[in-house]
């Protein structure tokens, strides 16, 4: 049976929240201003800010205001 597109798209998801989450669930720590290989890998996966990527970009918006 050929998988429908919806199908396609929930499986991508799930294999790529799981990457993440895989990752989180071996390096659970707390957010820094100095961004961990955890984070910048899930940034990248997600192409967004995640974690402590996303934590150092908040700090230095609020920092040059």
């Amino acid at each position: 049976m050929i998988p429908t597109e919806e199908q396609l798209i929930k499986t991508c998801a799930r294999v790529i929240a799981g990457a993440a989450l895989r990752l989180i669930q071996k390096d659970p720590h707390q957010w820094s201003t100095r961004p961990c290989s955890t984070c910048e890998t899930i940034t990248n996966l997600l192409d967004m800010p995640f974690g402590c990527v996303l934590y150092r970009k908040e700090k230095e918006k609020h920092e040059t205001r």
